[in-house]
Parts: structure tokens; sequence; C-alpha cells
């Protein structure tokens, strides 16, 4: 290691790198190397720098690092933005402080803190993961100030993230909003499984670039499965309350990284990582850490903190360890269920009811995104369907549509079929009862009206008496007793509540009744009505029996005839057809079912094209 000069620096003065490559090629060989290049327009701007001046050759110990800017510092260390004049790149720099009072870089201090930053720097050069910002070079000046170099991260840390969410500003979205923090939690699962955990775990260590990136940064507290924790150990294990020796910011800043006897972020910390049992820190600690992160997210501020609230540290630490913060619900009504859920189980405070890795975190936001039903919270099948269609919704509509057209074409063909039913059994009757009727009629004026009664007797006994035959109210009532015999179920009968006295009584239901009346007060259109008889469906169909002039003096002049003042036209009885339309209706049945099968397999084809696309999707997203 390289002896110190003993000068003093200042803050913002970065260690003093020696260029040795220009310097080393101009004095291989004489050329002249000109300004640097830039790549895509994505650098920012550069300032030229002339290389192969004969100052530049002159100077062996010309700086390779120039100072650009602070970018923040915390309690392990000053971060700059720095200029890689050997290779025209801008990079971030981090410098290490370990000063007992001051901020100024010295070797003369807590060897615990080089030892954390140079473990950061180990574990980041070794966690070689797209998330996981690359480490360039880790070096020590001549003044003793260890640093590191790594790529230069442009955009906003998770924080910002969240309240440009919750402004619906720059685009971000809840969707985006979880898929980054699927993809840190990707990046924190390759640690685990290199047996690497963060333990600092917070938004402001997330960064999102411009291009989609997601990077998890500052590994200054990780634990190393399997590897001493050396002087630390002893301090972490048995002391319960934070001395802070951060060297800069608010002592009373929950949301500081506190150092001294317990590591990690209180706001953010798992119940075992605030008591300080190191030994029971595991992948499950950075789920809760995790969880916590989704909780902010949903709730607006850290877990147990308040906007515009100044909490101690000391008290935030209390807290954790007391009792588990607000649910989200509580503080959040509108966050999703499904969240709420995923961020409840990564917050156990049992740290075995937690989910046992990143992975398995990360798989249930997925399905969260995929509108898939989430281990966290149980469903129920009308549930997951309100879920699917809330995260579906074009798909949900277009399928809500075609069920509903479905459904109402259905229902509409069913009508049609009825009434398709009951016109043609009207239509049947009405032909039956026409037929009848004239019939009868034409017996009564043909037959009944020319035969020479003197010889001929015209009588309702005409099966006991040779040579006579049927008056014709007989004559149509045993024709419609034929009838009825043939012909599947239809049966044919006349009635009147002024029979003649010769006659069996007949009681009249109240259809008979009803159609006496409606037929005396208009016999010029039929009464009918669909109803059930035995459990069967049929029509009732009844048409007027008016008094014909061959049968009025005959009705008034009859010893058997109730009333004798019968004129021509009135309507002296009922004409009723009874058609049952059972097989009418099956057969109806029978083709609704062939239809709504098609109909079925239509719609069913629809939802499964539409949900085999959807998983597909899901499966493409880079939520997935």
């Amino acid at each position: 290691m390289p002896e110190s000069t003993g000068e003093t620096t200042g803050p913002d003065e970065l260690p003093h790198v020696e260029s040795t490559l220009h310097s080393g090629l101009l004095r291989a060989r004489k050329v002249e190397l000109k300004s640097g290049l830039v790549l895509g327009g994505i650098e920012e701007e550069l300032t030229t720098v002339s290389f192969g001046s004969t100052s530049d050759a002159a100077d062996p110990t010309r700086r390779r690092y120039v100072l650009q800017g602070e970018l923040g510092r915390g309690g392990m260390g000053v971060v700059y933005k720095v200029l890689d004049t050997d290779l025209h790149r801008t990079l971030a720099m981090k410098v290490a402080l370990h000063a007992r009072a001051s901020t100024t870089p010295s070797t003369d201090g807590d060897p615990d803190a080089l030892e954390r930053f140079l473990e950061e720097a180990q574990v980041t050069g070794q966690l070689d993961h797209p998330g996981i910002v690359p480490l360039h070079e880790l070096g020590i000046d001549a003044n003793g100030r260890v640093y590191f170099t790594m790529r230069m991260v442009r955009g906003r840390n998770l924080a910002e993230v969240f309240e440009l969410a919750r402004r619906g500003e720059e685009g971000w979205t809840e969707e985006r909003v979880l898929i980054a923090l699927v993809r840190a939690c990707e990046a924190i699962a390759y640690a685990h499984a290199k047996g690497v955990v963060h333990r600092d775990l917070k938004p402001a260590n997330v960064m999102t670039g411009r291009f989609g990136e997601v990077y998890v940064m500052d590994w200054g507290l990780a634990k190393v499965r399997g590897r001493s924790t050396g002087r630390r150990s002893a301090s972490e294990s048995t002391q319960s309350v934070i001395y802070s020796r951060r060297a800069s910011g608010d002592a009373g800043d929950p949301l500081q990284t506190s150092h001294g006897t317990i590591f990690g972020t209180p706001a953010y910390m798992s119940p075992e990582q605030a008591r300080g049992d190191v030994d029971q820190l595991d992948a499950r600690s950075d789920v809760y850490s995790l969880g916590a992160m989704l909780y902010h997210y949903l709730t607006g501020s850290p877990p147990y903190s308040h906007p515009g609230a100044k909490v101690s540290a000391h008290t935030l630490l209390q807290w954790v360890l007391e009792g588990p913060p607000k649910p989200v619900r509580k503080l959040a009504p509108h966050a999703a269920p499904e969240l709420a859920a995923i961020c409840e189980k990564a917050m156990t405070r049992d740290r075995e009811g937690r989910y046992p890795d990143a992975q398995a975190f990360a798989e249930d936001v997925r399905a969260h995104l995929a509108g898939r039903p989430v281990s966290a919270l149980r469903h129920g099948a009308l549930a997951r369907t309100v879920r699917w269609c809330q995260k579906n919704r074009l798909a949900a509509g277009l399928l809500l549509a075609v069920t509903a057209g479905a459904t109402y074409g259905l229902v509409r063909l069913t009508s049609l079929g009825s009434k398709l039913v009951q016109d043609t059994a009207l239509e049947s009757a009405k032909m039956k009862a026409q037929i009848l009727q004239d019939v009868n009629s034409f017996y009564s004026s043909a037959v009944a009206g020319r035969v020479d009664r003197q010889h001929v007797q015209v009588t309702h006994d005409y099966a006991q008496q040779a040579g006579a035959i049927p008056i014709p109210a007989t004559f149509l009532t045993d024709l419609g007793e034929k009838i009825s015999a043939h012909t599947g179920g239809v049966k044919v009968r006349q009635y009147s509540d002024l029979p003649f006295t010769f006659r069996a009584p007949w009681a009249l239901d109240d259809f008979e009744k009803e159609a006496l009346v409606q037929l005396r007060h208009d016999a010029s259109q039929p009464y009918y009505r669909f109803e059930d008889v035995g459990g069967k469906p049929v029509l009732r169909y009844a048409i007027g029996r008016k008094m014909e002039a061959t049968c009025v003096d005959c009705h008034n002049h009859h010893p058997a005839s109730p009333k004798t003042d019968w004129k021509e036209g009135d309507v002296r009885g009922v004409l009723e057809i009874t058609r049952p339309l059972e097989d009418d209706v099956a057969r109806m049945e029978r083709g609704l079912r062939g239809t709504m099968l098609v109909v079925a397999a239509i719609v069913g084809g629809l939802m499964l094209v539409s949900v085999v696309g959807i998983l597909r999707r899901s499966k493409a997203s880079p939520s997935g």
C-alpha cells in the first residue's frame, strides 16, 4: 500500500489516481490521441480532453478521474460523478468515509468501516447480474483513500418512482412500478443464491434507468452466509439500541441507514434484524424489506412512518420490535386486496410465515399482474372471476358482449320458439273448429233441414230408432268424439249453459263459463287460453255456436228446450277444441338444444382463444 503523503484533503477532493495509460502510450509510440468517442448520444456531452501535448507527456501524474459533481453521501461513503479520462466515460466513484469525527477521508479511522467498505466492493464485484451495477475498479490512492468505480446509473430511485406513480407522472403506472419491483426481486434472488443477504433494501437503494433498467444498489451492509462477521458480530447480537455513527444526515431520520450496533434502515427492517439477531438473518429478512417497500408504495409512506412527522430512528426501532405496522387496507382502502395480502405475508413477524425467498414473493406479484390468483390470498370462484375481469377489461368486455348477445339470442329464440308453437297450435285449432262448423252447418241445412220429417225422424237418440238421423247438435257432438279418438289427444266437444233437458248435466269450469260470456258478447273472435291440464301444456280454443235459421223453430218449440225465444244468430253454446302441446314443445326444445350447443361452442371457442392469448401475453410480459 502506498504511503500517505500527509496532505490534508477536503471532502470534495477526489483520490489522486495516476493515468498511466496515456503516458505509457506516449512513451511507447509518439502518437497523438484525439478526443473521446461518444456512443449513440446516450452519454452526456464530454469535455474534449487532448492527449499528446508535451505538457501531458511531461506530467506522468496526470489525474485519470475528473470530478463532475457529487451524487450523494451516506454513513459509509460519498459518491461522486467522475469522468474517466482513459476511456472517456462517465462513472460513479464511491470513496470510503471512515474518520472518527469528520467527513475527511482518511485511513486513520474505523477499521470496521473500512472492512465494510471493502466487503461492499468485493460483494458487488462478484454479483454478476443485470440488476446489480457492475464494479469497474477498486483502489487506494497515495493518501490512503479507498475507492471503487462503477457504472453511472441515470434515472430515479423507487422512492421517487412511487411518488411519480401516485401522481400519474412521467408514464409511471402501478403496473410499471410492480414490474420494477419484480426485477429488483430477481436481482435479490440471484444474490441469495450466491449466499448474500442485502440487509438494507429500501426504495432509495433501487434505481430505475431511462430504458427500463432496474438496479439494486448499496451492498455495503450485505451479509455473506458462512463468512465470519469478525469484530461486528458481538456488538450486533448483543445490543438493542442504535448508536449511529453516520458521517452526515439527520440523526432522527428513520429512513437513513444506521451504523453501529444494528445495521439497516429501521423503517424497512425485519424484527429479527431490529433485535440484532445476526444468526437469524437470511433471505426471509430481505423478503420482509421487499414487503416494506411494497407497503411504502401502497400507503404512500414507509411502515411505521407518517408523512410530515419526525420520528427518531430509536423510536422507530422500538415500534418495529413492539408489533406490526398499521394494515395496508386501513391506510389505503383502495389498494388491491391481492397486493395488500402479498405485503402482509412478506412482512409477517414470524419469518416462517413469510415467503421463503424473493422468487416466491416475485411470483405472487407476477400472478397479480397477470390476473391470476395469488398464494397470499384465497379466492373464491366469483372473486377470481371479478379479478380476472378487472385485469383484462378488453377481453372481459368482449366475452361479456358475446355472452350477453348469445344469452339474449337464446332467450329471444326461446321466446320465438314458444310463440311459434302457440301460433301453430292456434292455426291448427282454428282450422279444425272451422271445418267442424262448416260440416255442422252443411249437415243442418242440407240434410237435417231438407228431410221429410213425416217419414224421417230427426232426434237426439237416433241410434235407438231405425231410419232416424241426429239433430245437428248431436251430430256435431258425435263427430267431435270420433275426431278426438283418432287425432292424437285432440278433444272436441260442445257445451252450453242452456242445454236440452234430456242431455246429461254438465258442470262448467271457469274457462267454459268465461268462454260463454265472452262469445255472447263478441262471437266474431275466438276465445282461447294456453294452460296446463294434468301437468301438460294444452291450448283450449273456443268459438260461439250461433243459432241458424233452420234450428230456431226446433229450439223454440221443442219440449226439452229451456229457452223458447231464440233468434237467428244468438250464441246458443260453445264449440271447444283442446289441443295438447307436449309434442310441439318437445320438438322446439330439441331444436333449441341443438342451437344452444352451436352457440356454446362458438362462445367457448372465443373464450378459449382469449384465455390462450392472455396466457401467452402474460408469459411474454416483462413482469413474468
